[in-house]
C-alpha cells in the first residue's frame, strides 16, 4: 500500500510551464500520425501500473495533448499486475506496463509476456545499464535498499558494508520486511550473482540471527519499529524513508526526525541498486504508441517528475536527484548481470526459507 504525497507548489508550477511549452510547441511526428491504432480511430491507450499519483495523472495528461491519444490506467500492486498480464494472455488490453521491482520485469520476460526491440530511441537517452540487453524492458527511475538506523544508538561507521547486518554485534538489534517482500529477494538474488551462493547464506543466516523481532509487513512498520525503539538498525528502501517523513502527517515527521540512512558497501566497495521498470506485453494493442509514451516518460523534465513523485532516482542523465536524495547522497552502482538476477530469484527465495526468513 502506498501514501499519495502531496507535491509541493514549485512542483505544480513547473508542470503548468512545462504543460504549456508541450502543448503549443510539440507537434505529432509522422511516426505517430501513420500508427495503425490512429488509423483505425481508436485513440485510447491503455497502461497497467503500480503507480496512482497526481503527478503521474498529469503527467499523462500532457502526454494526451501530445499525442492525440487518451491513457487509460489502470493500478494495481506490482504482483497482481503480473499475475494479471498472464492470466490474459493474448487478450490483455494493456500496451504498457510499469513495475516497481527488478524482479517483477524479469518473470514476466522468462514466461515470454514481453515484447522485444521497441527501445531504440531510449537507448540513446538513457545509459545501456538501465535497461534489457535484448531490449524486452526498460528502466524509468532508480531506487536502493539501504540501512535505516538510530541515530542516537548506532554509529553509523560500524555498519557501512552489507555484511555488518550479519554481524553478532546486532543481535536483538535488525529489523526487516518479510522474506515475502520483492526488494528482499531482489537484494538476495544480487548477491547470488555478484558473490557467490556462500556469502549470500552467510548474509541471510547471520541477518536472521539478529533480528529484534518478526519481519514487519512493509517499510513504513519498520520506521515506527525504530522511533519506538524496538530495533536499532532497518533494512528498507531508502526512498520510503523519505515518503514516510513527508506524507504530510506531523507524527510521522517527529518519528524519522532520529533516523539516520546510509547505503552500505558490497566488498567491492559499491551499492545493490534497483530500478522502477517498464515494458510492452507480448499482445500490447498499440507497441508503437507505448514507445512514445516511454519515449516522453525519459524526457529529461518528465523524467524528474516522475522520478521525484517516490524520491527515486531519475535514469536521464541529464536530471538532477530530488535535494532531500541529494543530501543523502550518491553510490557506486554494483553492476550484476540482470539476466543473472532472473535465474536466482528462486534459489534466493530458497535461501530465505532455509534461514528461517520470515
Amino acid at each position: 500500500m502506498f501514501v499519495t504525497l502531496q507535491p509541493e507548489k514549485f512542483r505544480w508550477s513547473i508542470l503548468v510551464i512545462f504543460s504549456l511549452i508541450l502543448i503549443g510547441c510539440t507537434p505529432k511526428s509522422k511516426e505517430e500520425a501513420t500508427d495503425s491504432s490512429a488509423v483505425s480511430g481508436d485513440k485510447t491507450v491503455t497502461v497497467y501500473s503500480f503507480r496512482n499519483y497526481p503527478n503521474d495523472q498529469q503527467l499523462f495528461r500532457l502526454f494526451e495533448e501530445r499525442s492525440g491519444f487518451k491513457v487509460n490506467l489502470v493500478t494495481g500492486k506490482g504482483d497482481e499486475i503480473v499475475q494479471r498480464l498472464i492470466t490474459e494472455g493474448n487478450s490483455c488490453p494493456a500496451s504498457l506496463v510499469i513495475l516497481p521491482d527488478l524482479s517483477l520485469i524479469l518473470q514476466l520476460k522468462q514466461k515470454g509476456v514481453l515484447q522485444q526491440g521497441r527501445f531504440n530511441k531510449l537507448n540513446e537517452i538513457l545509459p545501456s545499464r538501465y535497461s534489457d540487453p535484448q531490449e524486452y524492458w526498460t528502466g524509468l527511475s532508480k531506487w536502493t535498499p539501504a540501512f535505516a538506523y538510530s541515530r542516537d544508538k548506532v554509529n553509523q561507521q560500524l555498519i557501512g558494508r552489507y555484511i555488518d547486518l550479519a554481524n553478532p554485534k546486532w543481535k536483538d538489534k535488525v529489523l526487516t520486511t518479510q522474506s515475502a517482500s520483492l526488494m528482499n529477494q531482489t537484494l538476495v538474488a544480487s548477491m547470488l550473482a555478484a558473490e557467490g551462493p556462500k556469502a549470500a547464506t552467510e548474509w541471510v543466516t547471520g541477518l536472521v540471527a539478529n533480528l529484534a523481532e518478526a519481519p514487519l509487513p512493509d517499510d513504513y512498520a519498520v520506521i515506527q519499529a525504530l522511533a519506538q525503539g524496538k530495533g536499532d538498525i532497518g533494512l528498507i528502501n531508502a526512498s520510503s524513508l523519505i515518503q514516510y517523513q513527508r506524507s504530510g502527517s506531523s507524527e510521522a515527521f517527529k518519528q524519522t526526525e532520529g533516523i539516520g540512512i546510509l547505503y552500505p558497501i558490497s566488498p567491492g566497495g559499491d551499492t545493490y541498486f534497483n530500478l522502477t521498470v517498464a515494458g510492452i506485453p507480448v499482445h500490447a494493442p498499440k507497441p508503437g504508441i507505448s514507445g512514445k509514451l516511454l519515449e516522453f516518460m525519459v524526457d529529461p523534465e518528465v523524467q524528474k517528475l516522475f522520478a521525484e513523485t517516490l524520491y527515486e532516482y531519475p535514469l536521464n542523465p541529464h536530471c538532477v536527484p530530488n535535494d532531500f536524495l541529494i543530501e543523502i547522497g550518491g553510490f557506486k552502482e554494483k553492476e550484476v548481470n540482470f539476466q543473472t538476477i532472473g535465474q536466482n530469484l528462486e534459489q534466493a527465495k530458497g535461501i530465505l526459507q532455509a534461514a528461517n526468513w520470515k
